[in-house]
């Protein structure tokens, strides 16, 4: 399947367009949208073509509807929440602490009831393993 290289720029315009109005970085709407830094750039250039998951993660990070970022002619942008970085960052932490808080209550109604949650699979750090140098040969003459 083709590229179609003008959608592309197009949809890159309007995300860059989104994300300057607001007045974030790339790397802070990156952070935003779950995404690395190299990515927002890519589709703001239009040089990648991004996922229907990465158009969700950069409509949620820009705080606008997917639809607002397919590309048409006489959208406008619209304006930006006031809202800074810094109590983004508070409500996005506050949001994590009360899903914790949730997924406690939630485990302490299964423990009255007497029902045992599934367990929660926690990703492993990855373990290396050391690699082992081959035996070195001496150099010199060769007995034999």
């Amino acid at each position: 399947m083709q590229k179609n290289q003008g959608l592309l720029k197009q949809f890159g315009e309007i995300v860059k367009t989104h994300r300057e109005v607001r007045g974030f970085t790339q790397q802070e709407l990156a952070v935003r949208a779950g995404m690395t830094e190299k990515h927002v750039g890519e589709i703001e250039r239009g040089v990648t073509e991004p996922s229907i998951t990465a158009i969700a993660a950069l409509a949620s990070g820009l705080q606008v509807t997917m639809t607002e970022l397919m590309p048409d002619k006489e959208r406008q942008v619209s304006a930006p929440p006031q809202i800074s970085y810094a109590k983004w960052q508070t409500v996005y932490e506050s949001t994590l602490e009360l899903n914790d808080a949730a997924r406690e209550a939630l485990d302490f109604g299964d423990a009255l009831r007497g029902d045992t949650p599934p367990p929660r699979r926690r990703p492993q750090p990855r373990q290396f393993q050391k690699r082992t140098p081959p035996a070195r040969r001496k150099k010199g003459r060769r007995r034999d």
